[in-house]
């Protein structure tokens, strides 16, 4: 029961440590390739410029990742057809590697699946706790960071891929004159 304790107080002091949203200069990596999580093939994040881009970070050790997973697979339906790219980063070492195949038996993810065991691509981002989830706009600039996992951040993160997706119509000046 205390391990449960000192875990549950970890994730509330790590979610008060790393703010929800952003650092503005920050950037998706278009010159890093990852490795497909089941073909092993090279994955180009260039491949993925002009659109938004939600990179959730998980591993098998991850209790959190579980009600993550889950909700990425919302996403994956909720945004279904449009302009969005999912990605699950999976840290798990190589060493590892059987106990991630085990756990997305038990949680299957319905979005693309990369691997990072050398973690090159969560320290570039500067991704330090699972689950980690990031959002980047077409541009390519991280909008939002969500450390850790919980229902009202992730209704946050519904409305922000939203946002980015349909960005409400900017009123001109010419387009204030004209209703005029």
């Amino acid at each position: 029961m205390l391990f449960f304790r000192f875990i549950s107080l970890s994730f509330t002091l790590v979610a008060l440590l790393f703010p929800f949203n952003a650092h503005s200069q920050s950037s998706l990596p278009y010159n890093m390739t990852l490795v497909d999580f089941n073909s092993q093939q090279p994955v180009p994040l260039a491949q993925h410029r002009g659109q938004v881009v939600y990179i959730d970070f998980w591993a098998s050790r991850c209790l959190p990742c579980r009600d993550a997973f889950q909700f990425t697979n919302e996403l994956t339906h909720t945004f279904k057809n449009e302009d969005l790219v999912i990605i699950g980063v999976n840290l798990d070492t190589e060493r590892d590697r059987s106990k991630a195949l085990t756990f997305l038996k038990d949680y299957p993810a319905e979005f693309s699946l990369v691997s990072d065991p050398q973690k090159q691509f969560a320290q570039s981002l500067n991704v330090n706790v699972m689950p980690t989830s990031l959002i980047f706009d077409k541009e390519g600039q991280l909008v939002m960071r969500m450390v850790g996992f919980n229902r009202s951040k992730a209704e946050r993160v519904k409305d922000q891929i939203h946002q980015l997706i349909h960005p409400a119509p900017s009123v001109t000046s010419s387009s204030k004159n004209a209703q005029q």
